[in-house]
């Protein structure tokens, strides 16, 4: 049996004095792939704001399971660049984590024993999640 990840019951949001959506309830089971889809304007981005947090003027609850994390990814993204593809934008950090490698890999040779150090306890964490992320994979996408 399967618990749910996110619960909501009774969720109703105004914009400009006009119902954007009223009494929304559904439930997310662990293992669920949903899509939620709508017309423009239809409050879609709002509903997941309200659920990620972004957004506190709603009537309603919504329940979300401890362990579960939410992420969210606006729809207009300054710092996204009309050139660039998704998967460049989404590997974006990792070319600097694997910048930052190449710099600490560097800094472990220095004659101060000190900096080396440094050098090396940060390699350590940022290699630790640079691998997690799958890195070197996600650089050659």
């Amino acid at each position: 049996m399967y618990m749910s990840i996110i619960e909501a019951v009774g969720i109703c949001k105004d914009f400009g004095g006009e119902a954007l959506f009223t009494n929304v309830e559904f439930s997310i089971e662990q293992g669920d792939k949903i899509g939620l889809v709508g017309r423009n304007g239809s409050g879609k981005t709002t509903l997941l704001r309200i659920l990620a947090g972004l957004d506190d003027d709603f009537v309603g609850r919504f329940r979300l399971d401890p362990s579960a994390r939410i992420a969210y990814v606006p729809q207009k993204d300054p710092s996204f660049e009309p050139t660039e593809t998704v998967v460049d934008f989404l590997c974006r950090d990792i070319a600097a984590q694997r910048n930052r490698l190449e710099y600490l890999a560097e800094e472990m040779g220095d004659s101060d024993v000190n900096r080396a150090h440094d050098a090396m306890s940060e390699y350590g964490r940022l290699r630790e999640r640079y691998d997690a992320l799958d890195g070197d994979e996600a650089e050659d996408a």
